[in-house]
């Protein structure tokens, strides 16, 4: 999967970048620019209704992954035991999977590319409030919005009258954090 995913990088990155290279004025260039850096600035309730069809069942589906955190928990003990308690293990793995695929798309359709908000808010969660899936879900959720809109503003405020992207504060705050965190289960893995 893994593999899968580098590969898939490399190719949209090459569509990106012909894009880039290919656009038809400055502001389509800016304009693609700043939705590779993802920002939240200049959206209206014109971008969110937009893309409301789309992620109100979506929003539905992730209030009903918390049906799923039982099972999410189960599989913390592996494939085989999950089997052997009953679980669908490629069920769930599918279905969470196209759930997180459409929240994901919907929201990076709107903002554009806004890294390591799904990347550190569930791993800082995970690591002070433990592995249970009942919780660590919403908190992830309310933790990853948080991030974001304090994001946001110190993208608005940090170097004023600048403005930053949205995405690059993510990056700056989240690369290390992600960083550490890699380290610190890598140290304390037997």
């Amino acid at each position: 999967m893994l593999l899968v995913g580098i590969a898939l990088n490399a190719l949209l990155g090459a569509v990106v970048s012909a894009l880039v290279a290919n656009a038809p004025d400055e502001q389509s260039l800016r304009g693609i620019v700043f939705w590779l850096q993802g920002d939240l600035d200049a959206r209206t309730w014109q971008h969110v209704s937009l893309v409301l069809l789309p992620v109100l069942p979506v929003l539905a589906a992730l209030a009903a992954t918390l049906v799923f955190a039982r099972d999410l928990n189960v599989m913390l003990l592996g494939d085989d035991a999950a089997r052997a308690s009953g679980v669908n293990v490629a069920r769930i793995r599918h279905v969470l999977l196209v759930l997180a695929s459409l929240l994901t798309g919907a929201a990076v359709a709107v903002s554009g590319v806004i890294g390591f908000v799904g990347l550190v808010a569930p791993h800082v969660i995970r690591l002070t409030a433990g592995p249970d899936h009942r919780l660590l879900l919403p908190a992830s959720a309310l933790l990853g919005a948080v991030f974001l809109v304090s994001a946001a503003t110190a993208a608005r405020l940090l170097l004023a009258p600048v403005t930053l992207q949205t995405g690059v504060i993510t990056a700056f705050v989240g690369t290390p954090v992600f960083l550490l965190l890699v380290l610190w289960s890598r140290r304390n893995t037997p």
